[in-house]
């Protein structure tokens, strides 16, 4: 999920540079970008549509539309943030990712997901069809960037589905 989602694609393509089995039946990327400028940016612009009052409220009303749409957080997702310390989206550990320009193609089956409401635009994930050979996009209704907390029912049945296909 999120930037985890860039530690399994980096995983995959360094044993595609390798070798030509990758070793891996299918790959799931929820809610990542392909380039970290990219959804800082979008995220960026998002904020300043938003406006606000203090940094305080705008820094609220941006992880209400766009991180975590419900109303009651759940506490492992709370429990993550306080873990996380500063951290606001987490990409300054990760701020000059990119992928590469003519890297080797993975062959492993690929979802890619997003919310519908994710900083994490459908713009900032179109890359992913030049880095997989095989990909398929899925958005989730009504969920921004943490779709499995916000539409778990949905978001399981979409994995399930895609691994009956694969695992």
């Amino acid at each position: 999920q999120s930037w985890g989602g860039i530690l399994g694609y980096e995983f995959l393509r360094s044993a595609a540079d390798a070798t030509e089995d990758e070793g891996c039946q299918s790959l799931i990327i929820s809610n990542t970008p392909t380039s970290v400028h990219q959804v800082e940016a979008d995220a960026a612009r998002m904020v300043e549509e938003l406006g606000g009052e203090s940094r305080a409220d705008i820094a609220q009303a941006f992880s209400l539309a766009h991180e975590c749409r419900l109303a009651q957080r759940p506490q492992r997702l709370i429990d993550a943030y306080a873990h996380a310390g500063s951290l606001w989206r987490g990409t300054s550990a990760i701020k000059s990712w990119a992928l590469q320009e003519g890297a080797i193609k993975i062959k492993t089956p690929t979802l890619v997901v997003r919310g519908q409401h994710d900083f994490v635009t459908e713009a900032s994930q179109e890359g992913w069809k030049e880095a997989c050979s095989r990909v398929r996009y899925k958005c989730v209704p009504d969920a921004s960037h943490h779709t499995l907390l916000e539409a778990p029912s949905d978001y399981l049945e979409m994995v399930d589905s895609f691994l009956a296909e694969y695992d």
